[in-house]
């Protein structure tokens, strides 16, 4: 079981940490898009595996067939993220038909890829066919020299289905599902360019994951999301209904001729749904006042806290400073003394007393046993750091006031839209018993002539209240439902609370790395039932990524995938990133900083497999300089396919572009070149 910060068991606030694959070798077989290399072989070496090529020679598509490899399914550039089994779904649709063009006719029934990988001690390979996720045509499972699986004997969905389930198991997810969600929204970062800061649905699972107490947490947070939709869905759908039916009854009373002013059912209707509209209204202020009101709370937590350690911080400087013989002349005896000009001691009186006093001090001597009252050697540096600490305590009380006022003005709008929400159900009640004698009052306007229509009218009045009694009973269980994911909300906000001093200066390192500016990030509810990490510049939100540039909207992102794959990882297990280098929206003067930050994280443990083109960018040599042979290996794709005439026409500049990172590489000693 997980450990609290004390090494005693706590499966309340414990953050669980997990082992993720680390592919060590790619196999391609019958690959047409490689149409002069179509089985390929590359030895992946923990560390960074850069594939570098020209544009359009199948880069993406390789990260794209590794992560089909491991997961069954390709990323869906369109990706949209509503729940963990309907992501598979929808990625499902689109690995069907991902490797039509890219693997010729011929080959379709004999293209494959394997993959060889590490989790935890255990080595799995598997191999699947490229046009059914479920074709795993190999699967075995080793322990050292211990066969823990061979599928030989399955079929093919068999293997599929256990190799799922052993995964799950060694990973330490829930389920296989959570293992794809993890793989394609935080671990590959591709040309689709999806953005995990910026996507609520996604961040929010993520976090579940990464700061939950365990992966049935998570699932049970997802379940609960995903059922509460559902409900709303079901909610609206029977709202349409009702209104349907609603406009049929005013067709048929239009045939009618009309009704009294005073039997007037449409109006009726429409005032009734105003009503539960202002009621819905006021549920959703009443939620997001709650929401900020419990951010206030949070941060005046927090301030509090602050406050205390630098109060605490500064009384012992202060009292160390007091207790030093170098402030005689501010302890009481001496004190008194010199002003009563008298000596508390003997009593005796004068100015001969005062003199005698001062003259002691003077010389750094005690009045009272003449010992030595020489300063001692920290005094300064002692000084220095309680003028600091009186700054951060003078900064920390602002913040804690400011804090204290926010938290008491939030408090005073959350009452006043329950109050809102109190009211405005009570006009709804007070509306419904008013009207409850509406049927009867239409019934005395019928005419014998109008009958069946009549019939059909409070028919439809019936099927109306039941249209809106089933929407009211799918909004009472949605609430219910959000309740609940709430506490599991609450919970992982506390965890978040303290895991975060770890995962915040990760996150700022790699992202300042790239900046070079000052930056933090803070957990925000963005929504009743959303959870996101919002990025802040110099102090200011960035809400919408439309207030970055395009390259601190990529290379912030991916600081934070490698800061998310570095707080959820084991020691031993460290979670790889696939990355297709944005490199195009880098202007000269940020491509080192992005090498400095790529190679951070590998230097933290953690392998990297990307893409890049092969140029004289400083990315690639910055990075191929601080991570050296031993741990970068480059692989040039040129030779893979065939080249377009103007890529030909400038196959030499590819290869001094290619002498040049290798250069990098061999000063740090000799490249480690992939050339299958």
């Amino acid at each position: 079981m997980p450990t609290a910060t004390d090494g005693q068991p706590d499966k309340a606030l414990a953050v669980t940490r997990f082992a993720f694959p680390r592919v060590r070798r790619v196999t391609l077989s019958n690959f047409t898009l490689y149409r002069l290399q179509p089985n390929i072989s590359l030895d992946l070496q923990p560390g960074v595996h850069c594939l570098a090529g020209a544009n359009g020679i199948g880069k993406s598509t390789f990260l794209s067939t590794v992560n089909y490899g491991l997961t069954g399914y390709v990323p869906d550039p369109a990706r949209k993220f509503l729940s963990a089994d309907r992501y598979v779904g929808d990625a499902h649709r689109f690995t069907q038909h991902y490797f039509d063009g890219r693997i010729g006719e011929k080959d379709r029934d004999l293209a494959s890829v394997t993959l060889e990988f590490d989790v935890n001690d255990q080595r799995f390979s598997i191999t699947r066919g490229l046009f059914s996720n479920q074709n795993v045509t190999r699967l075995h499972v080793t322990k050292g020299n211990e066969v823990v699986f061979d599928g030989s004997d399955l079929a093919s969905y068999q293997r599929a289905d256990e190799y799922k389930r052993l995964l799950s198991a060694a990973v330490g997810l829930n389920n296989f599902d959570q293992f794809i969600f993890l793989q394609h929204f935080v671990f590959t970062f591709d040309e689709s360019r999806h953005l995990l800061f910026w996507d609520d649905r996604a961040s929010s699972q993520v976090l579940f994951l990464t700061f939950g107490g365990d992966p049935d947490e998570a699932a049970r947070a997802d379940g609960l999301k995903r059922e509460a939709d559902q409900e709303d869905s079901r909610a609206r759908n029977a709202q349409y209904q009702a209104n349907n039916t609603r406009k049929r009854i005013q067709v048929l009373r239009d045939e009618l001729g009309g009704t009294p002013p005073d039997a007037d059912f449409e109006a009726l209707a429409r005032d009734h749904g105003r009503l539960q509209d202002a009621l819905n209204e006021a549920v959703a202020a009443a939620e997001r006042a709650e929401a900020r009101l419990n951010e206030a709370e949070l941060k005046f937590a927090r301030s509090t806290a602050t406050f205390a350690i630098h109060r605490a911080a500064y009384s012992d400087i202060f009292n160390r400073m007091l207790s030093g013989p170098s402030n005689a002349a501010s302890h009481p005896v001496v004190i008194n003394s010199l002003s009563a000009e008298e000596c508390v001691v003997c009593h005796a009186s004068g100015h001969v007393v005062v003199a005698n006093i001062e003259a002691k001090l003077k010389r750094q001597i005690c009045p009272l046993c003449d010992s030595d009252l020489a300063p001692p050697s920290d005094a300064t540096a002692l000084e220095a750091e309680l003028k600091q600490l009186d700054d951060k305590l003078t900064n920390a009380k602002s913040d804690l006031d400011e804090a204290e006022g926010a938290r008491t003005r939030l408090e005073l709008e959350h009452q006043a839209q329950r109050n809102s929400v109190i009211d405005a159900r009570a006009a709804l009640a007070a509306f419904e018993e008013a009207n409850s004698s509406v049927a009867d009052s239409l019934r005395e306007h019928r005419n014998a002539g109008n009958a069946k229509i009549e019939k059909t009218i409070e028919s439809l009045k019936d099927t109306y209240a039941e249209f809106i009694g089933v929407r009211d009973g799918h909004y009472r269980h949605r609430d219910e439902l959000r309740s609940r994911y709430k506490e599991l909300q609450n919970r992982l906000e506390s965890r978040y609370a303290l895991t975060e001093r770890e995962f915040v200066p990760r996150f700022r390192q790699l992202a300042e790395l790239f900046l070079g500016i000052d930056l933090s990030v803070t957990l925000r509810e963005t929504a009743p039932t959303e959870l996101r990490l919002e990025i802040e510049l110099d102090g200011d939100a960035r809400q919408d990524p439309q207030e970055l540039s395009e390259s601190q909207r990529f290379f912030i992102d991916i600081a934070l995938r490698m800061s998310l794959a570095q707080q959820m990882s084991l020691e031993t297990d460290r979670a790889p990133l696939f990355i297709d280098t944005p490199e195009g929206s880098l202007d000269i003067a940020y491509e080192e900083r992005a090498g400095d930050m790529f190679a951070r994280f590998v230097e933290s443990g953690h392998d990297l497999l990307m893409t890049a083109n092969i140029n004289t960018s400083l990315l690639l040599k910055t990075l191929a300089s601080k991570c050296g042979a031993s741990r970068m290996a480059l692989s040039q794709m040129t030779g893979w396919t065939e080249l377009s005439d103007v890529q030909q026409n400038a196959s030499q500049l590819f290869e001094n572009a290619y002498g040049e990172i290798s250069a990098a590489l061999q000063n740090q000693g000799g490249a480690r070149e992939n050339r299958p």
